[in-house]
């Protein structure tokens, strides 16, 4: 019994397949089996004899043909055929061994076997009937090295000559063959079973090794793409790595541009300041000029000015003015204020405080304060307030009542 397993379809359709051929083989033995065939060939000393069997029907369409071959004349082809049945059968013999006229058909119906006897021609040698007959002459008993026929043939002989043992014989003989027909039969289909199980088994080795193959391939393939699929993505981090660098760079130039214009606006926007600056001051010189002139003026544009120069020009300032002004203190003076007007000394030392108290103050701003350029020097200049109260502080200290 073919086991296999079938649990897939292509398996399952594999196998029926084998089954239908192994079912169509055996239909086609059993056609053979119904055909005839010969089933033995026996010789004896006096004919040949040809067997024919078949399962069902008579042997009323067979017919024999003998017939002389073109290349030796000595032979003979015996020719058994049948048309109903498709049969055809060629026995070759040579014609001095048979007695052509003497053939004979002979059918046994219980077994269905047909016998075709080819008789064979006697042959005398002249030794054996020389020995034969001083044999019957002399009365003496022939040698057994001198006999023609063995015990075994004598029996066949004695059988053929029995019609009861012909039969059985055959019967015998039909029976061996159908057995060991059948067992042919059996054999060639464990053997076709086997063969058709190897192949089964030789598919499904073939169907897993192509799945293995397949696997292993789409194994690749998914590996490969899982690879490219990396890359792909390894690709697009530096691309966007790429782009976001060039993003920062071109947003830092972006920002160094735009403070580079507002450094620019600032620097413009700080000198049109300045313009308007020096504009509003040249106005406020001019209406004050204007409106008070004389020292008032001289005192107010002399401070701004001192307070737009450098340090060292005002210290160098400041020691001219302490050199100018000792003169102008001399001891005569002031011992002709202390004795005229005694109340006044504590009011100019305190003024003279003051003044060195905004001295210092002034000193201090110049620190913060610009450089002017050539526009505020190229107005007119008017001495300074200390100038003019050390020029004039003499011609303010009257005595009190005059």
């Amino acid at each position: 019994m073919l086991s296999c397993d079938i649990s897939s379809p292509a398996v399952f359709f594999d196998t029926l397949s084998a089954l239908h051929r192994l079912q169509q083989e055996q239909y086609h033995q059993h056609l053979v089996s119904q055909k005839p065939k010969v089933v033995k060939k026996i010789e004896t000393e006096e004919f040949y004899q040809i067997q024919i069997f078949k399962q069902n029907g008579n042997f009323s369409s067979y017919e024999l043909k003998v017939m002389r071959t073109f290349g030796n004349q000595n032979l003979v082809n015996l020719v058994v055929e049948s048309r109903l049945d498709g049969f055809r059968k060629v026995f070759q013999f040579r014609e001095i061994d048979i007695d052509i006229q003497k053939i004979d058909w002979q059918q046994f119906k219980n077994d269905n076997v047909l016998v075709l006897n080819i008789p064979k021609k006697i042959k005398y040698d002249v030794d054996d009937l020389i020995k034969c007959l001083k044999t019957n002459f002399l009365n003496l008993s022939p040698r057994s090295g001198t006999t023609f026929r063995t015990k075994e043939r004598d029996d066949e002989k004695l059988n053929e000559k029995d019609p009861s043992n012909k039969q059985d014989v055959f019967k015998t003989l039909a029976e061996k063959q159908l057995e060991s027909e059948k067992q042919e039969s059996v054999r060639r289909e464990a053997e076709k079973l086997a063969s058709i199980e190897r192949q089964v088994k030789l598919q499904a080795a073939i169907r897993e090794e192509n799945e293995n193959q397949a696997q292993i391939k789409r194994e690749a393939e998914r590996r490969a793409l899982i690879e490219k699929e990396m890359e792909l993505r390894l690709a697009r981090r530096k691309e966007a790595e790429k782009k976001v660098q060039q993003e920062a760079e071109t947003q830092a130039r972006i920002e160094a541009e735009k403070r580079r214009l507002a450094a620019v606006r600032e620097r413009k926007e700080r000198a049109k300041e300045e313009t308007e600056q020096k504009e509003r001051l040249q106005a406020t010189q001019e209406y004050l000029s204007s409106l008070f002139g004389g020292a008032l003026f001289s005192q107010i544009q002399d401070f701004a000015t001192t307070k737009s120069t450098p340090q060292y020009t005002r210290e160098k300032r400041g020691n001219l003015k302490d050199a100018n002004i000792l003169p102008s203190n001399s001891p005569s003076s002031e011992s002709s204020v202390s004795k005229e007007s005694p109340s006044l000394t504590p009011i100019h030392q305190e003024n003279e405080e003051e003044h060195s108290d905004f001295e210092l103050e002034s000193i201090h701003s110049e620190l913060d304060v610009p450089v002017p350029d050539s526009n505020i020097h190229s107005l007119k200049r008017h001495p300074s307030m200390e100038e003019i109260e050390d020029e004039e502080f003499v011609v303010l200290r009257k005595k009190f009542g005059n």
